[in-house]
């Protein structure tokens, strides 16, 4: 089953521009070098994160020596050091400093006495590191702000995800918060000592940045997961979830993806295209890997489609990425099917992605995997009219079984069209270090959609169940239901949080399927319908997962 990558992108009347500076000023003029020395760091890399987002790294050998050249202080105000690990994934930030219960993690930009800064041995602590000899009367470091407990910000080696018990501390954001994370990646928005680029929740609200309406429009990767019956997968059908069914996915050919998009701004007339960078332990992505594949986006060309990412390479081995149109500007972008484990393709993997002219880079960002669904929402039973029929996955394999809902065996709805469902939420992965198992992923959208006409259902919804309520103003531009005229295919929120897995968490509603083909311009006759789920609109995208199903329509 080929992805219809149309699910993968949020309607075309939005479009959010990537912050970019007008060059990589850091490297590009004189002033000051900034050394120091990571203990036991081989294989780590060192990040040196402007404000803006801007991003130089360091690969470190046996000696964990690191120097990053031509700096300007002006420049390095608010800018930090972050580091990842050998296997291609977030580590944490370095502390600069602490100061009772609070910790500096960046520079204050004030200007240097000398043209070079020694920081002196850095020590690897659990999901951050520390220097060795605190040096915070040093006028570069900022004012300690971050709260820490026995040193440790409170997001460290959580991915940003602090603990319930420590969210008092975080209170901090201001408002337009949204705003300033999108423009400022590189800040730390909710003082856990997690920059924004790399913090799955960087407000500190305990809702994941992919779900929570105040980081619409950030600059986050996003997957797509759709399945059709016979290959549903969620913790509450067959024998639940499993490392080996989750992997079957995740490596699967068709069924899963990772788009990244970077939105240009209108007066930005330099850039042409880009590529990414990936660290060789990400072998999905890595430079000249013979395992990701390239599946597009409903506005890619063909040479981007359906084709080994190591066949589309710049000259230093770099899988590319391509210029698209969408809704009259231009973006740039790139998505894989990593075709690999979940071992291997884990929540916090970091992405460098340089925007280029040409062969000169304008533009190099850094970004991390969001979490993503290891599962689909998934029909608990539906009542087409005559009565409850509950869904019997165990009669189903991979390539045998027959149920209604499957091609050649539609569920048939009654003459008033409308198909009442319930269904489970579909599910992440344990983040924090204090989480295990799975979690039913909660403050979601869903709906419906005809898979043919890409339309919302918005205003034909019914009988919804208490955790879901429907969002206003869903249809698109002069009262339009269709996706490509800025209609929102997924317009019931769920009001309740993540929480562990639970069979009795289920939502339910019922939606008039007959008005809903016949606003959009449809007509009767057996429809793919689409159970979709979406996180919130981040740039060109938004993370989802998808159930298909048969339906006949009156």
């Amino acid at each position: 089953m080929q992805i219809p990558m149309r699910l993968l992108l949020i309607p075309l009347g939005f479009v959010a521009a990537v912050f970019l500076a007008p060059s990589l000023s850091w490297a590009a003029s004189s002033s000051v070098t900034l050394s120091g020395r990571v203990i036991g760091g081989d294989g780590y890399t060192v990040l040196l994160v402007l404000k803006d987002g801007q991003t130089s790294s360091v690969s470190l050998s046996d000696s964990g020596s690191f120097a990053f050249k031509k700096l300007k202080p002006t420049t390095l105000k608010d800018a930090s050091l972050q580091l990842v690990d050998p296997n291609g994934r977030y580590f944490g930030p370095v502390v600069l400093g602490t100061s009772g219960t609070k910790a500096s993690i960046s520079f204050s930009g004030k200007a240097l006495t000398a043209k070079s800064f020694a920081l002196g041995a850095v020590s690897l602590k659990a999901g951050f590191a520390t220097l060795r000899k605190n040096q915070l009367k040093k006028t570069i470091f900022s004012v300690p702000r971050i709260p820490t407990v026995q040193g440790r910000p409170l997001g460290a080696g959580e991915l940003g995800l602090a603990r319930a018990t420590s969210t008092s501390a975080l209170r901090l954001r201001a408002p337009g918060f949204a705003f300033a994370s999108n423009q400022n990646p590189g800040l730390d928005g909710d003082r856990d000592g997690v920059p924004n680029a790399y913090d799955v929740d960087d407000d500190g609200d305990l809702v994941l940045d992919s779900s929570d309406p105040d980081s619409a429009g950030q600059d986050i990767p996003y997957t797509g997961f759709n399945a059709d019956f016979r290959r549903t997968l969620n913790a509450h059908v067959r024998s639940g979830l499993t490392d080996a069914a989750i992997d079957a996915v995740v490596s699967g050919e068709n069924v899963f993806a990772l788009t990244f998009f970077i939105s240009l701004p209108r007066e930005e007339t330099r850039i042409d295209g880009g590529h990414v960078i990936c660290d060789d332990a990400l072998t999905y992505c890595r430079r000249n890997t013979p395992l990701g594949f390239y599946g597009g986006i409903v506005e890619s060309t063909t040479e981007f489609r359906n084709r080994p990412w190591r066949e589309l390479l710049t000259s230093d081995g770099y899988p590319r990425m391509e210029q698209v149109n969408v809704s009259g500007g231009r973006s740039i972008v790139a998505s894989i099917q990593p075709r690999v484990s979940r071992a291997i393709f884990r929540p916090g993997d970091v992405y460098r992605l340089n925007l280029t002219q040409g062969s000169t880079v304008i533009s190099s960002r850094s970004l991390a995997l969001a979490p993503y669904f290891v599962s689909v929402p998934a029909l608990r039973s539906y009542n087409a009219g005559s009565g409850e029929v509950s869904v019997d996955y165990n009669s189903l394999t991979a390539d045998s079984g027959s149920i209604p809902g499957l091609p050649g065996n539609p569920i048939v709805l009654s003459a008033d069209g409308t198909l009442s469902l319930s269904f489970w939420r579909p599910q992440r992965a344990a983040i924090r270090t204090d989480e295990s198992g799975y979690y039913d992923w909660g403050n979601l959208k869903y709906g419906v959609v005809i898979e043919a006409l890409q339309a919302t259902c918005a205003g034909l919804y019914s009988r919804l169940s208490d955790d879901l309520f429907e969002v206003p103003n869903a249809l698109g531009t002069g009262g339009s239901p269709l996706a490509n005229q800025g209609a929102t295919l997924s317009p019931l929120r769920d009001r309740t949080g993540d929480r562990l897995a639970n069979p009795a968490n289920t939502l339910s509603f019922a939606v008039n399927l007959r008005e809903c083909i016949t606003r959009a311009g449809g007509s009767a006759g057996t429809h793919t319908v689409n159970l979709r789920v979406s996180g919130e609109p981040v740039t060109g995208g938004e993370v989802s997962a998808v159930q298909t199903f048969s339906v006949q329509v009156p």
